[in-house]
């Protein structure tokens, strides 16, 4: 006779379909992880949280040194208790324990470790005494002396403590609903079979306490009956429910228990396994970002799986929303509806273009009394409205774009029209060299009174479409906005468009992320809150995410092809650029929109905020955790179909790029540039540096680089020989000037140089650097009189020359061959022209690694 087929694995909808086929008598499900799940990432963590509760009962306590012979041996599973034979096993865990006690108090974590070193000790005596590890509650606390612990709690009293917690983080997961409710109308016999320390009467005071619809014909506790369900205890309920195999389901999560239980038994098993996110959530779980698990994870480990079985068969984008995005914008977004009804507000601007998918995702979170507002704006467009008489600086940042327009198109924005004949540059692209003669020319009485006409009407024109959003608000009054965020610029844009024309309104952004300049824009007026990053503040300075913020930017797009603003009409209309993003990519981000859409409405059902109570603030960090994970240490496929996304270079122009693919740099280049070196290269060649280095350099190169740039190990603080500065005049080179170079961190140094002569400084040249090192120049710092320049741009570092032995492979980017290399630094003519100038040189030395 041939061997009998295993039993066939199932998922939910395959189950439902059985059910309805006939034939099944039994429905056997698990409990933990499968009817009620707990809202942490791994059920291990429910110990710390018990652990975080017994510390704030005790504060301040420590354990007792007297009772150290008393603690249980570190064992964490039964396998590791049954070979802690030998002398050399038995002094590791005697040290181990010892370690507990150098500690100068008892927290979670540790608490933790306790906890599951009870079990192991718990159930190595039952294998021992009873030929089964099945062990309960009270024996498992048995093994953890009270004495060892803060207040002497009684294993009684610990046990009720974590019952209390079990009962506190498990939540109904109504996934299963469908299933349940049908087998109850077709009379089939519902059965709760568990491996667990909590007797059957525990079982079901807590399903009366959080399914009290759910009434099961039995449960099966492992520890009443002394087996579990991959050594027998399925065929308990087999025989308890009089059925045999091929008349019964079971349905569970663990495919090591409730699987081989199933097979052993020749049960069919419905799988709610989701090996992918396990994988993930576990990669997340880095020393260097691990969150707060004192405080759960907020129920987004759970929405996570049952998200990701939801999404099995949408396709990758929608599984990547429902699973990595949704997880960091569903938490930012319920944050901002708190910080909402905490400000008292009733008005929200949603900053465009990334505010319409934002706003749409924020609906279910936000009270219905507020008024969302679509807001759109841009810095270009922001920038022109701003411009205020005789403000250089102002026309410098309007004026200084990525992709340098000509002086006739500056002209032509500007109100100047026809351009004036005797303007600089008319034909030629405004790079920052020349920036500075043209602004000297707008800045002329007569000129600088036309384009502060052209400024009016566009801050006329801006206030008109700004209407809806400010109709009602009283003088003084607060409006909020919302967007992705980072440097506020746009804010501080509407800021002062708002203080020029009287308007006494106060903005409070509320954004993902806020940098130190977010900061300095405070200091000027309105407000700046960013959740996983405030102000440049924090447990993380999230330089990875300033390396990659385009793949959530995209993601947060609208998917229906709007481009960018370019400015507003009279009566406030938004006048839009055209989208060049392809069909296809506008599908991925709608896929991802809605996959990230669909995790809110998931995490909500489960485990959501309870809009009367405050938001964990573990979620926080676990958001925080997951965006790392991604950004920095992306999966092969992560970069793959995220890294050839297109991002919009300019507003309105037509050049697009991959994430992935560097548009100016060569390929055999970044082959062969060490890790030390990628961190070098500017934000503005490479959008997502960790994306690129997993896909052309492969896992190591790319982990390699992600260990650099997390600081572990760190890299090294390389002794630099005297660095050299000659100031180049009219007639040559002139004699070197002593240099004052500041560590700015492990790789930045600033220099401090004052160079003055009357007749101008032509440039600076550099040199001394290490043979193989690469030289990334950051900024100049150029001052004379009242004029002051910070050159940092891309069309500046484009100027930069360098010398025989060294290659330029990116714009401001060098790698030293030989010990007499030179770099080149010009100044503009402007400040040629002014006389006095005041030079700050700013690099990245980076030694290479190898």
């Amino acid at each position: 006779m041939p061997p009998a087929s295993p039993p066939a694995i199932l998922n939910l909808r395959q189950a439902l379909d059985r059910l309805e086929g006939g034939g099944v008598a039994l429905l056997s499900l698990d409990l933990f992880e499968t009817l009620l799940c707990r809202q942490v990432a791994q059920p291990a963590d429910l110990f710390t949280v018990l652990g975080r509760r017994l510390a704030e009962d005790h504060p301040g306590l420590e354990p007792r040194a007297k009772n150290r012979n008393h603690l249980v041996v570190p064992d964490f599973s039964l396998r590791s208790a049954l070979h802690l034979k030998s002398r050399a096993d038995r002094a590791k865990s005697e040290a181990l324990r010892d370690s507990h006690f150098a500690r100068s108090a008892l927290e979670p974590v540790w608490f933790a470790t306790l906890r599951q070193q009870a079990q192991g000790r718990a159930q190595w005596v039952s294998a021992h005494t009873r030929g089964h590890a099945e062990v309960t509650l009270a024996e498992i606390y048995h093994h953890l002396p009270p004495s060892a612990l803060p207040g002497n709690p009684t294993p009684t009293a610990l046990a009720a403590a974590e019952w209390a917690c079990e009962r506190d983080l498990c939540r109904p997961n109504r996934e299963l609903a469908p299933l349940l409710a049908r087998a109850g109308e077709l009379g089939i016999a519902v059965a709760v079979v568990s491996d667990t320390w909590h007797s059957a009467d525990r079982l079901a005071d807590l399903l009366a306490h959080h399914w009290p619809d759910l009434a099961p014909a039995f449960i099966l506790a492992s520890c009443d009956h002394g087996r579990s369900k991959a050594h027998g205890l399925l065929d308990l309920a087999l025989r308890r429910a009089g059925v045999g195999p091929e008349e019964a389901l079971h349905v569970g999560d663990d495919p090591r228990t409730d699987g081989a239980g199933a097979a052993a038994s020749g049960i069919p098993f419905v799988s709610l396994a989701t090996p992918g996110i396990d994988d993930l959530i576990a990669s997340e779980r880095r020393p260097d970002s691990h969150p707060d698990l004192g405080g759960g994870d907020g129920g987004l480990s759970l929405a996570r799986r049952r998200a990701a079985r939801d999404s099995a068969g949408d396709g990758w984008f929608h599984r990547h929303g429902a699973t990595v995005l949704g997880p960091v914008v569903g938490p930012f977004l319920a944050w901002v509806a708190a910080r909402l009804t905490a400000l008292g507000v009733d008005r929200v601007g949603l900053l465009m273009r990334e505010g319409r998918v934002l706003g749409r995702l924020a609906a279910p979170f936000l009270d219905s009394a507020l008024r969302p507002v679509e807001v759109w704006v841009s810095r270009h467009a922001v920038g022109l409205a701003g411009l205020a008489p005789g403000d250089g600086d102002a026309l410098w940042r309007y004026l200084n774009r990525y992709t340098p327009i000509s002086g006739t198109q500056a002209c032509q924005e500007l109100g100047l029209e026809p351009p004036p004949a005797d303007a600089p540059h008319l034909d030629q692209p405004l790079t920052p060299e020349r920036l500075p003669e043209f602004i000297a020319f707008l800045l002329r009485p007569a000129l600088n009174a036309r384009v502060m006409a052209r400024a009016e009407a566009a801050r006329q024109a801006l206030l008109a479409h700004l209407e809806p959003l400010l109709d009602g608000v009283a003088e003084g009054g607060t409006v909020a906005l919302l967007d992705l965020g980072y440097n506020g610029t746009i804010q501080a844009g509407l800021q002062a468009a708002l203080d020029q024309a009287g308007r006494r309104v106060r903005l409070h952004g509320l954004y993902l992320a806020t940098t130190p300049e977010a900061a300095r824009h405070q200091r000027r007026g309105g407000s700046y809150e960013g959740w996983l990053m405030n102000l440049g503040a924090g447990p993380d300075p999230m330089a990875w995410f300033l390396r990659g913020p385009e793949v959530l930017e995209i993601a947060c797009l609208p998917a229906d092809g709007v481009g960018s603003v370019r400015g507003h009409r009279a009566d406030g209309t938004p006048i839009l650029a055209e989208s060049h993003l392809p069909a296809g990519q506008l599908a991925q981000m709608r896929a991802v929109q809605d996959g990230m859409a669909h995790f809110i409405r998931v995490w909500r059902e489960m485990a959501g905020p309870d809009p009367t109570a405050p938001l964990d603030p573990a979620l926080t960090d676990w958001s925080r955790a997951i965006l790392k994970r991604l950004l920095l240490r992306p999966t092969a496929e992560e970069a793959r179909h995220l890294g050839d996304w297109l991002n919009e270079e300019n507003v309105g122009a037509d050049h697009l790029h991959p994430l992935t693919e560097p548009p100016h740099l060569d390929r055999a280049l970044l082959a062969a540039l060490p890790a030390a070196g990628w961190l070098g290269l500017p934000a503005r060649q490479v959008y997502w540096l960790f994306g690129c280095a997993r896909r052309q350099r492969g896992a190591a190169f790319a982990e390699r680089l992600a260990e650099l740039t997390e600081g572990h190990p760190a890299p090294a603080e390389t002794p630099l020989p005297p660095l050299t500065l000659t100031p180049i005049g009219p007639h040559g080179p002139l004699s070197d000037q002593p240099l004052a170079w500041t560590r700015e961190s492990a790789t930045d140094l600033l220099a401090t140089v004052e160079v003055r002569f009357p007749e101008g400084l032509l440039g600076v040249v550099l040199g001394g650097f290490p043979v193989g090192s690469l030289i990334r120049v950051k900024g100049l710092l150029l001052r004379a009189g009242d004029w002051r320049h910070d050159l940092m741009d891309a069309a500046w570092l484009d100027s930069l020359r360098v010398s025989e032995g060294a290659r330029l492979i990116a714009p401001g980017v060098a790698l030293i061959d030989t010990a007499d290399a030179l770099l080149t630094l010009p100044t503009p003519p402007l400040a040629r022209a002014q006389g006095a100038v005041l030079a700050h040189p700013w690099l990245a030395v980076l030694v290479a690694d190898g």
